[in-house]
């Protein structure tokens, strides 16, 4: 049986219509992957250089002060030009970053939780030095409690007996005083109560939620910055 001219003439339409369909699918379908590509691309652009001079550790993080701790306490106090900050060792991985020049995401390695929001909590001097004592009780064994701080000058006895190991704290070149209100910096699970400093402030002491996670406060503070010296800048200072 014959099919009429006509009938072949659809067959064909039908033939190219399908043709061109699949042909504007494969370019749609490659347009899309460049797209995904010029945006990966893109992101990568995004990254922030720095110069270390020195190498930079969170090793110490649970027991003393830790230089690469130190850049993102700074970070989080810039965020939001806090007076002081403070960050728990539970933040951070341990994490040694070799000096050279060196990218915003190696520093954001050190980061446990990079997109919690940071929060400012408003304490009275009283209730920063009973903090800090909290964060010595187990001193000099390790704790996630452990508290890197930026804006400070913290004077210890390690030798002394718990809750009264703290000899001296500053906030600047100011000594603390115990019944004046600061504002500090915090990652938001510390400043809802995490790791027992509950029994220090509540909900009601935060002043207000910042829009800005750890990672964007970092990626903002090395922006400021072209190299970063990586000392140790005596925030904890021990008694020998």
């Amino acid at each position: 049986m014959h099919r009429s001219p006509a009938v072949e003439i659809t067959g064909r339409y039908t033939l190219h219509q399908n043709i061109i369909l699949r042909i504007i699918l494969a370019v749609v379908a490659a347009l899309c992957l460049l797209f995904i590509a010029s945006e990966a691309a893109g992101a990568a652009d995004k990254s922030v250089y720095v110069t270390l001079t020195t190498d930079l550790s969170s090793k110490t993080v649970r027991t003393d002060e830790s230089n690469l701790a130190n850049i993102v306490a700074d970070a989080i106090r810039a965020a939001d030009k806090a007076d002081i900050s403070f960050i728990p060792a539970s933040a951070f991985q341990d994490v040694t970053i070799s000096k050279g020049t060196r990218t915003s995401e190696d520093i954001l390695k050190a980061l446990m939780y990079p997109e919690d929001n940071i929060v400012i909590v408003k304490l009275t001097g009283l209730q920063i030095h009973t903090a800090l004592e909290q964060s010595l009780a187990l001193s000099p064994q390790k704790n996630s409690a452990f508290l890197q701080v930026s804006g400070m000058t913290i004077n210890i006895d390690p030798s002394a007996e718990r809750g009264k190991r703290i000899s001296t704290i500053k906030i600047g070149k100011s000594p603390v005083i115990n019944d004046k209100n600061y504002l500090v910096a915090m990652p938001s699970p510390l400043a809802n109560g995490a790791l027992a400093y509950f029994k220090v402030w509540s909900k009601k002491d935060i002043d207000h939620e910042t829009e800005k996670s750890l990672e964007q406060a970092v990626i903002d503070y090395l922006t400021t910055q072209k190299s970063i010296a990586g000392k140790s800048e005596d925030r904890l200072v021990f008694k020998k």
